[in-house]
C-alpha cells in the first residue's frame, strides 16, 4: 500500500511515490529513512528555494552525505526537499527517478567544494 506522506507534486502537477532511491512506478514497502530526511530537512533549511528545479537530486544527495557525515540517499532528499517547499520536477525523457530540486546552484555549489557554512 502506497503512504501518502511519500508522495510529492512536481511543478508540472505529477503525483510521485518516493522511495529510498528516488520516484518508484510502484507503490514500496521500503520506507525512506526517517534519520535521513531529518538532516536533509536541517541542510534545506539553510537556503531558499528557487522558482525552477534544476538541480539533480543526486548531487545534492551526495553533497549532504559528505556534510552529515552520513550516506544520504535520493528518496530522503526529495522527501525533505518537497516538505521544506522547494519545487520538485522530473525529466521525463530520463529515468523516471531522475528528479531535479529547486535550490540555488551556488549553493548547491559552496558546499560541495567544503568551503560552505557547516
Amino acid at each position: 500500500m502506497n503512504d501518502p506522506s511519500n508522495n510529492v507534486q512536481t511543478v508540472d502537477g505529477k503525483t510521485l511515490t518516493i522511495g529510498p532511491k528516488g520516484a518508484v512506478e510502484n507503490a514500496t514497502s521500503t520506507p525512506v529513512d526517517a534519520e535521513q530526511i531529518k538532516w536533509c530537512v536541517r541542510w534545506f533549511a539553510q537556503f531558499e528555494p528557487v522558482e525552477s528545479p534544476t538541480i539533480n537530486c543526486s548531487w545534492i544527495a551526495a553533497v549532504i552525505s559528505r556534510w552529515a557525515g552520513m550516506t544520504i540517499e535520493k528518496g530522503a532528499v526529495i522527501l525533505a526537499a518537497s516538505r521544506s517547499g522547494f519545487p520538485i520536477g522530473s525529466e521525463t525523457k530520463r529515468r523516471p527517478s531522475t528528479i531535479n530540486i529547486g535550490v540555488d546552484k551556488q549553493a548547491v555549489n559552496e558546499f560541495d567544494c567544503g568551503c560552505g557554512p557547516a
